[in-house]
């Protein structure tokens, strides 16, 4: 018999096909395990999911996040995010942790499970690590730092919180060397395993390319595309703040801007401000199905964070050959390499994020070669199929 691996999730999809739930590298990462063990995932429910389901296999038990069902805790942009939004979220808090600890109490106990991988150590790991205390279990605990949930949480309380668990998990793996280097510094002292997640090549691939999605977009320019959380981490308001230099280069230029979060309205109101509404394009949250179409599509995928636990979608533009250009921060360092996979600009500078890409644009024929290193990059190193052993053999190893 397969040992029984319990996943710990946040984000996760709502049902079958679903586009916009989010975590959908947790499910990608899940479904490939499930050759090695018998998976359970134990996620908050949104509304119109069931409590209890198998998809492909996979056994999802989801838990109510507050009592009053429609209010969740979970939508897009992700816990931290959403109580920024939101103060008054910080009251479904309680209920939320209580009933995710009675989840995972109940499953471990009936489905004897031997193995728990948490994403995000909190609250997933730390409700991992007070389940086995509390019940003395001598369940293995395997914890993934994504960065936010690392990088947060860092008043008097949550630095406490965040020493407990990591002083009471069996392994830990972060998805950078960036966070690997942070985690250190912290004053772990363990050894810590940098496992990226992975996409899936055949999926995000330069042959996604479609013209029609500038035609819906009604783009008879240039297209430049920005994938996201609106939030100021994202450092999107240095991307719009750099739109009305290149607009003066190349006047037909669009952004586009495809994504939600607590900054929205806001940049809104910047890109008026700036008399540059019509060459923005604000298209909300997009189901995941079409992204690939999207990046392989756009002239240039801009990425001008100032913080990162990853940057996944720098990867997938990546992987379709798009023309990447990205701040120049620890974590994107290592995914690209200036000038032969993608282009680096000085962080916070609307300047110089406006003179790299009129200097794309100007020399395109020039990139294509970046654009080739970049998908070979990619393929080698984050494939689902090269990621997914890495997780295999340390859970494995746990078993």
């Amino acid at each position: 018999m397969k040992p029984k691996l319990l996943v710990l999730t946040s984000s996760f999809m709502r049902w079958k096909d679903d586009s916009f739930g989010g975590g959908n590298f947790v499910y990608e990462l899940s479904k490939r395990l499930l050759s090695t063990f018998e998976v359970f995932i134990i996620t908050p429910r949104a509304k119109n999911s069931k409590k209890e389901e198998v998809i492909g296999s996979l056994k999802i038990r989801r838990f109510n996040q507050f009592p009053i069902f429609n209010i969740e805790l979970t939508k897009m942009g992700g816990i931290l995010n959403n109580l920024k939004k939101n103060r008054i979220l910080y009251l479904i808090l309680p209920f939320f942790l209580l009933q995710q600890y009675i989840s995972i109490a109940r499953l471990v106990r009936s489905e004897k499970i031997e193995i728990i991988h948490a994403h995000w150590i909190i609250p997933q790991a730390l409700l991992a690590v007070l389940y086995r205390k509390l019940s003395k279990s001598k369940i293995k605990i395997l914890a993934t730092i994504h960065g936010s949930d690392f990088q947060g949480f860092n008043n008097s309380l949550g630095i406490r919180i965040k020493k407990y668990v990591l002083n009471n998990i069996d392994e830990l793996t972060v998805v950078s060397t960036s966070l690997r280097d942070a985690v250190q510094e912290f004053g772990y002292k363990k050894e810590i395993y940098v496992y990226s997640m992975g996409i899936d090549t055949e999926k995000f691939s330069p042959n996604c390319k479609n013209n029609e999605v500038k035609k819906k977009l009604q783009i008879e320019g240039e297209f430049l595309l920005f994938i996201g959380s609106c939030i100021e981490e994202k450092g999107l308001r240095y991307l719009i703040e750099a739109m009305p230099a290149i607009t003066m280069e190349y006047s037909r230029a669009k952004l586009v801007i495809v994504g939600d979060g607590y900054l929205i309205t806001e940049m809104v109101e910047l890109s008026e401000k700036l008399s540059i509404s019509d060459k923005v394009i604000f298209t909300g949250v997009l189901p995941n199905n079409v992204l690939p179409e999207y990046y392989a599509t756009a002239d240039v995928f801009v990425m001008p964070s100032l913080s990162e636990g990853f940057g996944l979608v720098n990867i997938e533009a990546m992987s379709c050959e798009a023309l990447v250009v990205a701040s120049d921060i620890s974590v994107f360092r290592e995914v690209i390499n200036d000038g032969i996979t993608g282009i680096l600009f000085e962080p916070k500078n609307p300047t110089k994020i406006a003179e790299t890409i009129i200097n794309c644009l100007n020399h395109s024929n020039l990139y294509t070669k970046i654009r080739t290193n970049a998908r070979k990059d990619v393929v080698l190193k984050y494939d689902w199929i090269i990621v997914a052993e890495r997780y295999k053999k340390i859970i494995r190893n746990l078993a």
